[in-house]
């Protein structure tokens, strides 16, 4: 895209435009397909260290405290042959075009811990909701995702956890349906995201049991 059609960076979760709101996230999962996984998505206050640089320079108190999100729960694979995913998701309108990534700030403890090594997903969708079927269950749509894989990483130390950074590039989505690929006619209409949800699956039973991701912020650049 050209630099003309930048629009800089846009706050989507976790900044001063847009704080996290709990009640704006809804669970979604495997219960809905007889599965026994399960999701939370809470905001917490996390009370965060200076740099020990800033602090010698006489920059501040040494302290503060940010609303940080928790998505946590656990991946259970025994009900449905291997197969489970939990995820949170926040309906709304969000206009990304004049973007090229959605970038995750997280904070992970500095232990290799397994709950801490596992792969996410971050799901978009550009269409709205369809309506329920008879049996109250959602209809499948198409979504647009992007895997990522937390790990302790290098950085600034806040309240003992690591900083971590994530870049998603929109062109590293990819459409999927029911979980898998899909061939898409159209690509992924930025303007008009209709949904964001963070999401962790097994894999096939590559991965299962309890899981904590923070999240301190989601932004567009």
């Amino acid at each position: 895209m050209a630099d003309g059609g930048r629009r800089g960076r846009l706050g989507l979760f976790g900044s001063p435009e847009r704080p996290w709101d709990g009640h704006d996230w809804r669970a979604s999962d495997d219960s809905v397909r007889g599965g026994k996984s399960y999701s939370s998505m809470i905001i917490v206050t996390h009370h965060e260290k200076q740099q020990e640089e800033e602090t010698h320079s006489g920059g501040g108190s040494g302290g503060g405290a940010a609303d940080v999100a928790l998505f946590s729960g656990c991946l259970d694979i025994t009900v449905l042959g291997g197969a489970g995913f939990a995820s949170q998701r926040c309906a709304g309108r969000f206009d990304l075009s004049g973007f090229d990534a959605v970038v995750l700030e997280l904070l992970v403890p500095p232990s290799a811990a397994a709950a801490n090594s596992l792969t996410y997903t971050l799901v978009l969708k550009d269409t709205a909701p369809l309506p329920k079927r008879p049996d109250g269950r959602e209809q499948s749509s198409v979504s647009w995702e992007h895997d990522f894989i937390v790990a302790p990483a290098g950085g600034a130390v806040a309240g003992g956890d690591e900083r971590l950074v994530v870049v998603l590039p929109f062109d590293g989505f990819r459409a999927t349906y029911r979980g898998k690929p899909y061939d898409s006619p159209e690509p992924l209409n930025r303007a008009s995201i209709r949904s964001v949800a963070f999401m962790v699956r097994s894999f096939f039973g590559t991965q299962q049991g309890p899981f904590v991701l923070k999240i301190r912020s989601v932004v567009a650049e």
